[in-house]
């Protein structure tokens, strides 16, 4: 950016380095040598976006996926299912009610404005035979049932489950993801773009933009004058028109065929599909981001779910009825979840947390070093997350009698 020389993308002659739109490359791993604990430092728990090539070869989803009509056609997937797809270039779309079966015709039909089936949550959506086509890689989703199946956390083996599929020209602008968790992206067909900030530069891009900073939509933080908006990341004048970017590590970089974009938690991003594509998306929590999660629970409690329990005439069977039904599951399952919060990060659930996001290490030794690079640095993130998690916790659950 003119007149910041001193700008963390600036080389030591003060240019920036010849990569596009003066952004830094985004790292690319190889997945067929990289090891789960080169994962983890180099990028999980130093919340580093990268590339990773070389991964899922021999799925079926490699082959089947390249077509819209193996989607169409599959027994397994409800086509009926109700959705909302994006009409219309990235920053300019608008949204659409539609079905998954509407929508893949659309796309596959490739006529009128780019159409987006954005976030289409194929588990949640009477669709999970399509895990049938894929493995999780071993760096990604390694979480006991209290984490991945814990509905404040964001259900994650459920609710967080997506695919994305595009014509040319739509994409996702720029965001949080939701929960704080991360993602892995492995793209079946197509093209995309990506850019990815660093997440430890999180706080510095979300200043003052509202629910957006924690991956939500409020209507209320639209009105004019009360938030900013998260940088577009896109924009041919991003640096004049967002200054503080300039102080952020930018990364950029193309997916193509066959590789997994990951996004660490706290990682602001944007993706535009360069053309057609297909995309599997899982978001998920871990021992690498619980830390962050927590964080953002917290923060729900104390500014959103709280503040609803106490509106003048709420008691508390209702609010926990009407907050059941938000969240789509039964109140016997919300009581119990609530009533169970302040425990939730007891000595045995981390080590379990531990415990099983070590198991991706590749033998017994690697498995011991792994959990104990998790251990120190958990115990670090968790130092003030932990007591502001538990006393969130056990207002919220004292407050609607769930003793």
């Amino acid at each position: 950016m003119e007149g910041n020389s001193r700008s963390p993308h600036a080389t030591a002659s003060g240019r920036r380095p010849e990569v596009a739109q003066g952004h830094l490359p985004l790292p690319v791993a190889d997945g067929g040598s990289l090891t789960y604990e080169e994962f983890l430092v180099r990028y999980a728990l130093a919340r580093q976006p990268c590339f990773i090539k070389n991964v899922g070869a021999q799925w079926p989803a490699t082959t089947n996926w390249r077509n819209i009509r193996y989607f169409l056609e599959h027994e397994g997937v409800d086509l009926e299912y109700e959705v909302e797809a994006a009409a219309g270039p990235p920053c300019e779309s608008r949204e659409v009610e539609t079905t998954v079966g509407e929508a893949l015709r659309r796309i596959e039909a490739g006529s009128g404005e780019p159409f987006y089936l954005s976030a289409w949550p194929y588990v949640r959506g009477n669709s999970g035979s399509l895990a049938d086509d894929f493995v999780v890689p071993r760096y990604f989703e390694r979480s006991p049932k209290w984490v991945s199946h814990n509905v404040v956390l964001g259900n994650a083996a459920t609710d967080m489950k997506w695919l994305y599929i595009g014509s040319k020209g739509t994409g996702s602008p720029t965001h949080i993801d939701t929960n704080l968790s991360s993602a892995w992206l492995w793209l079946a067909r197509g093209r995309k773009e990506w850019v990815c900030a660093h997440g430890d530069d999180y706080e510095l891009l979300t200043e003052g933009i509202g629910s957006a900073a924690y991956g939500y939509k409020n209507e209320s933080d639209s009105e004019e004058g009360e938030t900013e908006t998260l940088p577009d990341f896109f924009h041919p004048e991003l640096y004049e028109r967002w200054p503080k970017v300039s102080s952020a590590r930018l990364y950029h970089g193309f997916q193509e065929e066959g590789m997994i974009c990951f996004n660490p938690s706290r990682c602001v991003h944007a993706v535009r599909n360069v053309c057609d594509s297909i995309s599997l998306t899982h978001n998920f929590l871990d021992a690498t981001n619980v830390a962050d999660a927590m964080f953002d629970a917290c923060r729900s409690m104390n500014e959103e779910i709280l503040p609803m329990s106490m509106e003048p005439g709420m008691k508390p069977k209702t609010f926990v009825k009407m907050l059941a039904k938000m969240m789509g599951i039964s109140r016997k399952e919300l009581s119990k979840t609530l009533s169970e919060l302040p425990g939730l990060l007891c000595d045995e659930n981390l080590s379990s947390l531990i415990d099983a996001a070590a198991s991706g290490a590749e033998d017994e030794e690697s498995k011991r070093k792994c959990a104990e690079i998790l251990r120190r640095e958990l115990e670090v993130r968790l130092r003030e997350v932990k007591p502001a998690f538990v006393s969130a916790a056990t207002t919220l659950r004292d407050k609607l009698g769930l003793v």
